[in-house]
């Protein structure tokens, strides 16, 4: 009858070693896949701050560069139409040919 204690016994430890070390592991890994996931969320706030930075900067340039082609465009109207006469009247005729409203957007 002892020996069945003995040996129940040793079967109790061996199966509660195999649950804690089953526990560990099972912690372990939690614990890896909360660090990634920690990991991931950082690295897309950053990828969101690098493209909002990277939009702002690229609507500011291309603002840029439309406002100063537009005012190169307006000086050479002004030349062409002080020119003479005659380039202002044809300016006149060739704005009311193509109007501002003439496209849909």
């Amino acid at each position: 009858m002892s020996t069945i204690r003995v040996t129940t016994a040793t079967v109790l430890g061996t199966v509660t070693e195999t649950a804690a070390t089953v526990t560990n592991a099972v912690k372990t890994i939690s614990d890896g896949v909360s660090f990634i996931n920690r990991f991931m969320d950082s690295a897309l706030k950053d990828q969101s701050d690098r493209h909002k930075a990277h939009r702002r900067e690229f609507r500011d340039n291309l603002r840029g560069e439309l406002i100063e082609a537009k005012a190169r465009r307006d000086v050479l109207r002004l030349e062409f139409v002080n020119e003479s006469a005659v380039n202002k009247q044809l300016y006149t005729a060739a704005e009311a040919y193509f109007p501002a409203d003439m496209f849909d957007d």
